[in-house]
């Protein structure tokens, strides 16, 4: 019987065994979910600083190259204001000519 006691005590000894191992794997798995999860959320914040920052100047390169556009155009515009403000005056400058050109050669007539 002495046989049976001590394989009964082996077994008991080997389940308490296992129970310590599987309770400190339990521990040790949360650890390591634990130390994941940090892992995981700062590089998640690291990844979404990074893209905001890029956002930020990718932001600033389009409103400096509008802001070139604009002025460009603005430009072109100025320049098509002038042209068509030489031409109106050509066109006041020719009429005032004629108009002088008739007051001097058929002078200031009155039909009576």
């Amino acid at each position: 019987m002495s046989e049976i006691k001590e394989a009964v005590l082996r077994i008991k000894q080997a389940e308490n065994e296992a129970e310590a191992i599987l309770s400190q794997a339990k521990k040790k798995a949360d650890t390591l979910l634990k130390e994941a999860e940090l892992l995981s959320k700062n590089k998640y914040d690291e990844i979404i600083e990074a893209g905001q920052k890029n956002a930020g100047k990718f932001k600033e390169q389009a409103i400096e190259e509008g802001k070139k556009l604009a002025g460009q155009v603005i430009e072109k515009g100025m320049q098509e204001v002038g042209k068509i403000r030489n031409i109106g005056q050509e066109k006041i400058n020719l009429a005032a000519e004629k108009i002088i050109e008739r007051i001097v050669q058929y002078g200031n007539r009155k039909d009576d």
